[in-house]
């Protein structure tokens, strides 16, 4: 089964500065509208990572340059020919 998520990633403070000091970044994840909660954001380059809440709001520190990774997991499984005995 191909699963496919298609995520939009909000940035409503993004406010980084050329400078290598550190802020403070407030961003929401979204798939089709929908919050996600429980995503792992990852900061790459300091290794420091959060996860978003219910509303997909997420704070991470970052710097000028820096990369963000976006991870979240998904299972899915099948049961076939379950008869719900043992």
């Amino acid at each position: 089964m191909k699963v496919q998520l298609l995520t939009t990633i909000s940035f409503f403070t993004y406010q980084l500065s050329i400078s290598q000091t550190e802020k403070l970044l407030n961003g929401k994840v979204l798939s089709e509208n929908r919050p996600l909660n429980k995503v792992e954001v990852i900061n790459k380059t300091s290794k420091i990572s959060t996860k978003t809440n219910e509303l997909g709001e997420f704070s991470i520190l970052v710097k000028a340059h820096d990369s963000l990774l976006f991870s979240i997991k998904i299972l899915f499984f099948k049961v076939e020919n379950f008869s719900g005995k043992h």
